[in-house]
């Protein structure tokens, strides 16, 4: 809302009902479900895994894009495509994974597909909105949506108490707000806007070479070991990348 306020002023844009339905729809699929799901699915198996079920949103978002939206890759695009998607398995395959019970890797699993698939329909359905309206109350009627989903899951569960008794324990407020601002405010103003600019099939690629990114600010920031193999991966995405956008 400060945002709105100084680059497009507080005076609500006319959206339709339908629009305020998908928007908020939207955000409900796309962040108070989805982003559940897939907290809930790295407790369960782990990142290393997570990882690799992640990269699957790139072709959820090409295929719903291809059935609702009549994108298509074009031929030089298909090859970032496949260049990103290889790079990414090389960076989070882990030969050695730690080891899951069972019946945790089937539920962590189930829930990590069906967190990135409910992304990708969140995106999907928000684009045509994203495109057409104004930019930064469809990003704030979808966070509502979002908002309000998790709002109403802790009323239904009760979850109020326990989670004012997790924010009045000692935490790294400092962390948790940089942290918030880089990457629920900013990032998620840029992720969507790239969503609003070109094809949803293209910006869902180039948005999944986040996960390479990761490792390399690791190795840059913290110190973790990167490997040959991790290096590669590096180079093939950024590959695929550079090929998607001359494409």
């Amino acid at each position: 809302l400060p945002t709105i306020a100084v680059f497009e002023g507080l005076q609500v844009p006319a959206f339709s009902w339908q629009d305020l339905v998908v928007a908020l729809v939207s955000g409900y699929l796309g962040i108070a479900v989805a982003d559940t799901w897939y907290l809930r699915a790295l407790q369960l198996v782990g990142a290393g895994r997570i990882g690799i079920v992640s990269s699957l949103l790139s072709p959820f978002v090409i295929l719903l894009s291809v059935l609702f939206l009549g994108e298509s890759l074009g031929p030089w695009q298909m090859g970032g495509f496949l260049l990103v998607m290889c790079g990414i398995l090389l960076v989070t395959w882990q030969a050695r994974a730690e080891d899951v019970d069972p019946a945790d890797l089937r539920t962590g699993m189930m829930f990590g597909v069906g967190a990135v698939f409910l992304m990708a329909v969140g995106v999907v359905m928000a684009k045509n909105i994203l495109e057409t309206r104004s930019f930064l109350w469809t990003v704030q009627v979808r966070m509502t949506g979002g908002v309000a989903g998790m709002l109403l899951y802790m009323a239904l569960r009760g979850r109020f108490r326990s989670a004012w008794q997790r924010f009045r324990q000692p935490l790294p407020w400092p962390m948790l707000i940089t942290a918030s601002l880089l990457a629920t405010y900013i990032s998620m103003l840029m992720w969507l806007g790239s969503y609003s600019l070109i094809d949803a099939s293209v910006s869902s690629v180039l948005n999944q070479s986040s996960n390479a990114w990761i490792v390399l600010l690791a190795w840059l920031l913290l110190g973790e070991y990167i490997g040959a193999r991790k290096f590669a991966g590096l180079l093939l995405t950024t590959a695929g990348v550079l090929l998607m956008l001359i494409a």
